[in-house]
């Protein structure tokens, strides 16, 4: 074993990085971000869409399954009143979902309610399909009242006739739900 003493470095030499160094460094990094973020508020944008696509399809899963269990009509119907929503078409500030005991397609009470969703400002909700704006009504089989059902997701500042981020949501008559981007038809 060498046990000689390790030579020491002269007092003028110290590890570490320059200013200079520190400050490339850190100019590096200032680009490397400023060209990162325009696509971290696109990847943001496209989560939250997808998030109430996620919360807007497991409403309709469940007012179709409760429907079959309890062998009524429940129905999934926007939350009213929106101020911002004054279009029958509009359905980005929540929905309820409840047993329809008297087929009113309103909720009353003493009428089960099964799920409350509150809308998200940051993504909005347009049923595109012409029949009907304010509920989808299920059968006691499980099945939707109106056929060919459509609903487009977008997010909050983007118009509708844009694709960008939107995605359609499309329910057809024997009540499966499927997912397409917002350029393809519901057929």
């Amino acid at each position: 074993m060498n046990t000689s003493p390790r030579p020491r470095r002269p007092p003028t030499q110290r590890a570490g990085f320059t200013l200079i160094e520190l400050l490339v460094a850190l100019s590096v990094l200032a680009v490397l971000a400023a060209l990162a973020a325009p696509s971290f508020a696109d990847l943001t944008r496209r989560m939250r869409v997808d998030t109430v696509r996620e919360q807007f399809i497991g409403s309709m899963n469940l007012a179709r399954t409760e429907a079959i269990r309890h062998g009524r009509t429940v129905v999934m119907r926007r939350i009213e009143p929106c101020a911002a929503a004054n279009a029958a078409t509009q359905w980005y500030c929540g929905w309820q979902v409840f047993v329809d005991l008297d087929q009113n397609n309103a909720m009353d009470a003493g009428e089960p309610l099964l799920r409350e969703v509150r809308g998200d400002s940051s993504v909005l909700i347009q049923r595109t399909s012409p029949v009907g704006g304010a509920y989808v009504q299920f059968t006691r089989f499980g099945m939707p009242e109106q056929s060919g059902l459509s609903f487009q997701i977008f997010p909050a500042g983007q118009k509708a006739e844009d694709p960008t981020n939107a995605q359609r949501v499309c329910l057809s008559g024997a009540g499966r739900m499927r997912t397409v981007k917002d350029t393809v038809a519901c057929t």
